[in-house]
C-alpha cells in the first residue's frame, strides 16, 4: 500500500459515532448515506456482462452485478452488496464455524496423523495459544474503510483455525501445518515455530514449512492482527486477520453467486491493494494504535 493509500485509510477509518452505530445492531439507512451513484460496465463480451460501481436497489447498496449470456438469454449470476442488516446470520460466529466444516477437518486430521506415523514423522507437539482467539478470517479495505468479505466460495487470505498442535487453513480444501513451539514475546506479539506441512494439497503454508509465524495484535478492542510468516529463503508474507468474534465491529460485503462461482481475481476489483507491511510499521512506530484512528 502506498503512502497515499495509508493516508486514505487514516482519513476514512470509522469515526466513533459510526463505530457505535455499526456495533449497535442498526440497519444502515441508505437515504442518509452520502455517496455518488456510479455504474461502469467493465466487461461485456459474448459470455458475460459485469457492471461495477455503487448503486442502490431495493434499499441495498450494490457494488457489482454479473450476468451470464447463455442460450440466447442473459442470466443474473452474481450480486456483491453491502449487508444492510447487522443482525444478519453473516454476523454470527456460528456461520463462519460451519463454513470451516470442523467435523470434516477432524476426519482429515486422523488421516494425516496415520500418514505421519507411516512416514515415521514425529507426533504433533502441544503448544500454548496464550488465550489467543482460535478462529480467524481476513480483513479487507475498500476506499480506506475496513470490511469483512462473505465470499461465495473462498477468500484470501484463507480462514484459519488454531489448535494446540496445528494451524488449519480453509481454502478450496483443508490444509494444515504443525506448531512446534510458542512464545508470548509481549502483550501484543506472539511467536510460533512452524513444523511440517502435510502432503495433502499445496498452499502458502507449504512455502513456510519449518518457518516462523509472528502474530502482531494491532487493535486491542477487536484483536485485529497482522500475521507475519517468515522463512530465511522466502519472502516474508503479511496477512491482516480478525477473530470471528469481532465481526460485529465491521461492515460486511457479501458475494452471492447463483449459477457460477466468482473468482478471487475479479473480487480484487472491489478492494484496495493494502501494503500490510507498511501498516505494521505504522503500528510499531506509534503512528497507529488501533484500527479506528481518525
Amino acid at each position: 500500500m502506498t503512502t497515499s493509500v495509508l493516508k486514505k485509510i487514516t482519513l476514512f477509518f470509522v469515526s466513533a459515532t459510526a463505530y457505535a452505530m455499526i456495533s449497535g445492531g442498526c440497519k444502515e439507512n441508505l437515504s442518509q448515506t452520502s455517496f455518488v451513484e456510479k455504474r461502469d460496465t467493465i466487461l461485456n463480451d459474448e459470455h458475460r456482462l459485469i457492471v461495477c460501481g455503487q448503486f442502490v436497489e431495493n434499499d441495498t447498496l450494490f457494488f457489482l452485478q454479473e450476468y451470464l449470456k447463455k442460450w440466447k438469454d442473459t442470466l443474473h449470476n452474481v450480486s456483491i452488496y453491502l449487508e444492510p442488516d447487522s443482525n444478519s446470520i453473516y454476523y454470527k460466529p456460528d456461520f463462519w464455524l460451519m463454513r470451516f466444516d470442523e467435523e470434516y477437518c477432524e476426519e482429515q486430521m486422523l488421516q494425516w496423523q496415520s500418514n505421519r506415523e507411516k512416514r515415521l514423522l514425529s507426533t504433533w507437539e502441544k503448544v500454548s495459544l496464550f488465550n489467543l482467539p482460535i478462529d480467524w478470517i481476513p480483513l479487507h479495505y475498500r476506499n480506506g474503510e475496513p470490511y469483512v468479505l462473505v465470499p461465495c466460495e473462498v477468500d484470501y487470505p484463507w480462514q484459519i483455525h488454531l489448535t494446540d498442535s496445528v494451524l488449519k487453513a480453509k481454502g478450496f480444501g483443508h490444509d494444515l501445518i504443525s506448531l512446534r513451539k510458542s512464545e508470548r514475546l509481549s502483550p501484543t506479539l506472539y511467536h510460533f515455530r512452524l513444523g511440517n506441512y502435510d502432503e495433502f494439497g499445496h498452499s502458502f503454508l507449504h512455502t513456510y514449512e519449518n518457518g516462523e509465524l509472528y502474530i502482531h495484535v494491532i487493535d486491542q478492542l477487536t484483536k485485529a492482527s497482522i500475521w507475519e510468516y517468515r522463512k530465511s529463503d522466502k519472502e516474508t508474507l503479511y496477512h491482516l486477520m480478525i477473530p470471528i468474534q469481532s465481526i460485529s465491529y465491521f461492515k460486511l460485503i457479501v458475494c452471492n453467486a447463483m449459477l457460477q462461482k466468482f473468482t478471487h481475481n475479479e473480487l480484487d476489483l472491489l478492494f484496495d491493494e493494502v501494503d500490510v507491511k507498511a501498516l505494521l510499521e505504522e503500528v510499531k512506530s506509534g503512528k497507529r494504535t488501533n484500527l479506528f484512528n481518525n
